[in-house]
C-alpha cells in the first residue's frame, strides 16, 4: 500500500500522512501563512525521506472540510492536481468525520462524541457521534443550538477537535457531563477512512467542491447588483 494523504480544513494545522509499503510517516503543520508553499514542502520532505514518489503511489485522500475557505481550497486543488497528472485514485473524506473517527473508540466504544472547530461568527462546525455512528450531520451551528440537541441524550460527551464556548455546554449539561480531549486528526485514520471509500470517477473528481457548509466571507461582504447595474 503507497498511500498519499492529507487534511487542510484547520486553518493552523494540517495533517499529512505517507504511507509506504511497510513503511509510514506523518507530519502535523502548524501553518498559519504561505500554506501552499510548506504544504508542498513537506509532502516533498516525506517522499524524500523514505525514497518514494507520487509516480508510484496507489492513491490519495483528501479531507475535504467543513473548515478554513482557503485551505480547503488548497488543499483540494492539490490532491486534484496530483490525481489528475499521475493518473492516481482520489479518496475525498469529510474532516469533522475522521476527527469524530479518531476518538479511540476501543477505549469506549459506547461514548457520545462531539467534534467540532471553530466556524467564526460565533459558531462551530460540528458533528456528533454516538456509538461510532453519526446522530448529527456535519453542521454550521450556534453553540446554543448544538448544547440543546445533546441534552436530548444521555451523558457523558466527549469533545475533541476546538470548542471555544465550552462554557454553553457546561452549563447547560452540567460539569461533569463534560470530558475534553485534546486530540486532532489522526494521520492513520485519515487514511484508513479514505480508503475504505469508493474511489473518484474521473467526472466525480472534476467536479468535486470542498465540503463549504456557508458562503465564505468575502461572498457575504459582496454586494448583490440590482437590475441594470453594471450595464
Amino acid at each position: 500500500m503507497k498511500v498519499l494523504s492529507f487534511d487542510t480544513s484547520h486553518p493552523r494545522r494540517t495533517v499529512v500522512n505517507l504511507t509506504w509499503e511497510n513503511e509510514e510517516i506523518s507530519l502535523l503543520l502548524d501553518i498559519s501563512s504561505s500554506q501552499q508553499d510548506k504544504l508542498l514542502f513537506a509532502i516533498d520532505h516525506l517522499l524524500t525521506s523514505i525514497k518514494a514518489s507520487l509516480d508510484k503511489l496507489d492513491g490519495l485522500v483528501i479531507g475535504i472540510g467543513p473548515g478554513s475557505f482557503t485551505g480547503l481550497r488548497i488543499g483540494l486543488s492539490l490532491a486534484k492536481g496530483f490525481a489528475w497528472a499521475k493518473s492516481l485514485p482520489l479518496y475525498p473524506v469529510s474532516s469533522l468525520e475522521t476527527l469524530a473517527l479518531s476518538f479511540p473508540w476501543q477505549c469506549l466504544p459506547e461514548a457520545t462524541v462531539v467534534a467540532s472547530t471553530d466556524a467564526r461568527m460565533k459558531k462551530l462546525y460540528a458533528c456528533v457521534y454516538q456509538k461510532r455512528q453519526k446522530i448529527l450531520p456535519e453542521s454550521d451551528i450556534f453553540p446554543q443550538d448544538l448544547a440543546n440537541f445533546l441534552v436530548t441524550l444521555a451523558g457523558p460527551f466527549w469533545f475533541v477537535g476546538e470548542n471555544p464556548y465550552l462554557e454553553i455546554f457546561r452549563a447547560l449539561l452540567g460539569e461533569s457531563h463534560i470530558h475534553t480531549l485534546p486530540l486532532w486528526i489522526s494521520p492513520h485514520v485519515l487514511r484508513d477512512h479514505g480508503l475504505a471509500q469508493s474511489p473518484l470517477s474521473h467526472e466525480e473528481m472534476m467536479t468535486l467542491e470542498p465540503l463549504y457548509l456557508r458562503k465564505s466571507e468575502a461572498e457575504n461582504t459582496t454586494p448583490t447588483k440590482t437590475a441594470g447595474e453594471g450595464q
